[in-house]
């Protein structure tokens, strides 16, 4: 309500406590960005969103590797690139709240490509996995 008065905006310095830097896309520009806030000496936090065409299941080592002697830390790490095909298996109709963890481990064996004839053994162990860590978790529901 300005009751016939006319708006004014001023700007207000708003403190930073810590800088957030965003780095996304292959891994060639994730690294190089990397290695140009390095140089400059950039004390901040990383958020870094794989998208590049290859899977890289050792994303987190070679972001750590990058980071190693900087000071920079990692906030989060996003595989768009995993996240992607497991989620692409699921039909329209369905959520990822629709799946069960054995629903979603069994299209990941799916997706990658795992012989029919090994799969069963490695449900087994995963199942077994599950089961002590839930023993284990005194808090588990």
């Amino acid at each position: 309500e300005f009751l016939g008065a006319a708006a004014s905006v001023q700007l207000l310095d708003v403190p930073v406590f810590q800088r957030i830097e965003r780095v996304e896309g292959d891994w060639n520009g994730i690294s190089s960005r990397i290695l140009e806030l390095s140089l400059t000496g950039a004390r901040c936090w990383l958020e870094v969103a794989y998208e590049g065409d290859d899977i890289l299941g050792d994303l987190r080592e070679r972001v750590e590797a990058a980071l190693s002697g900087t000071q920079m830390e990692i906030l989060r790490i996003k595989n768009n690139r995993i996240i992607d095909r497991v989620l692409g298996r699921i039909h329209e109709e369905e959520t990822l709240d629709d799946l069960n963890v054995d629903d979603v481990f069994e299209r990941c064996l799916a997706d990658h490509e795992v012989p029919e004839e090994q799969r069963p053994e490695l449900l087994r162990t995963y199942r077994e996995t599950l089961s002590s860590l839930y023993d284990d978790d005194v808090r588990a529901e």
